[in-house]
Formats: structure tokens, C-alpha cells, sequence
């Protein structure tokens, strides 16, 4: 089976380590995981991106080289009827640390699946949630609300300790890809789905 993952965020070093790419970050921990050290660039799409195997499944990790609002266009690029899509986002509405796989899903306000969703004209793909809000000492999810706030929120950088964790979630990640790729979509989703 093959399977195409499309981590989103936004290019360039300022925003490397911010929420809004906890989709890249999450895809580039799981590259390492399996001894990929780097991702080819590949100027005609503007993105860069890595083949390898995880058992049963030939998969392709892809990080655009574009911002966020125009994450669809690679989306379109990389959308093969024999791979299986994946978009890898961030999710303020879930606590960090936490994954949901889903299917059909519109992204809400999320503004790089929207562009997906309007690039490809559906959203029939498969999406893997990051969560990134913060909780508090009673397990409640501090969402950040109101645009402004919101924008700051998913712009500011992971901290150290953010970081680390995600070596734990590209484990918990991989598993993920294991099922998809030996039991299927449907089966998958029975555990993971939100």
C-alpha cells in the first residue's frame, strides 16, 4: 500500500519550531525515527519530501515550501488515486500531545485544509490531528479564542520540553501508519478516529 503525508506549516526558519508546523515537525520525528536524515527539494512543487518503507506501506512524507493559506497546491500536486492522502495539521481543539485520525473532515477555521479542501474540490482525505492547546491542573483544553489570539497562539514556538515530546508522539504516529497500512482506513479509524 502506499501512502502520501503532507505535514503543514509554514516555510523558513522563523517559523520552524511553531505550533502551526506541528504537522511538519511530527512527519520530520518519524522521518529520524527511521534514519531519514533529509527531505529532497523539489522545486516544480515547491515542496520537499522523502520515499521510504514502514512495514507493509511504501510512504512519502511531504512538506510544502509554502505558507499555510496555500497548502492545497500541494495537495493537488501530490494526489495519487493509488496512495492513500494524509494531511498532518496542528489542532487547537485538542489537548498537545493528543492524535486524531479522521476522515471527511472539513478542518473547521484551519486555514491550510481549507486550501486543500478548495484545491482539491473535496474532503474526502484522511487527516491526522496534532493537538497543541495547552491544559490545566483540573485536564481542561485552554483553547485560545478570538482571531488575533488565536493567529499569536498557533505562531509562538513549541518549548523545550514541547519538543521532546514530540520523540514520544512520532512512536505513537508511526504506529498509526503500521495499522493504515496493513489493516486499512476503516479498521484504523475504530481506534484513532475523534
Amino acid at each position: 500500500m502506499k501512502c502520501t503525508y503532507i505535514g503543514l506549516g509554514n516555510p523558513g526558519e522563523k517559523y520552524k519550531n511553531t505550533r502551526h508546523n506541528a504537522g511538519r515537525i511530527l512527519l520530520e520525528h518519524v522521518a529520524t525515527l527511521n534514519n531519514i536524515i533529509g527531505f529532497e527539494n523539489i522545486s516544480e512543487t515547491k515542496t520537499v519530501d522523502t520515499t521510504f518503507r514502514i512495514d507493509k506501506c511504501e510512504i512519502t512524507f511531504v512538506a510544502p515550501h509554502v505558507f499555510m493559506n496555500n497548502s492545497g497546491s500541494s495537495a493537488k500536486a501530490y494526489r495519487d488515486p493509488e496512495s492513500m492522502l494524509v494531511i498532518v495539521y496542528d489542532d487547537i481543539d485538542l489537548p498537545f500531545g493528543e492524535l486524531r485520525l479522521s476522515y471527511n473532515k472539513s478542518g473547521g477555521s484551519h486555514n491550510g485544509v481549507l486550501s486543500v479542501v478548495k484545491q482539491l474540490a473535496t474532503q474526502k482525505f484522511v487527516t491526522l490531528r496534532v493537538g497543541v492547546s495547552p491544559i490545566d491542573a483540573q485536564g481542561v483544553i485552554k483553547r485560545p479564542t478570538g482571531k488575533g489570539t488565536v493567529e499569536r497562539f498557533v505562531l509562538k514556538d513549541f518549548n523545550a520540553d514541547e519538543l521532546k515530546t514530540f520523540d514520544t508522539l512520532a512512536h505513537r504516529a508511526q504506529k498509526i501508519m503500521i495499522l493504515l497500512g496493513s489493516i486499512g482506513l476503516n479498521k484504523t479509524l475504530s481506534v484513532y478516529k475523534s
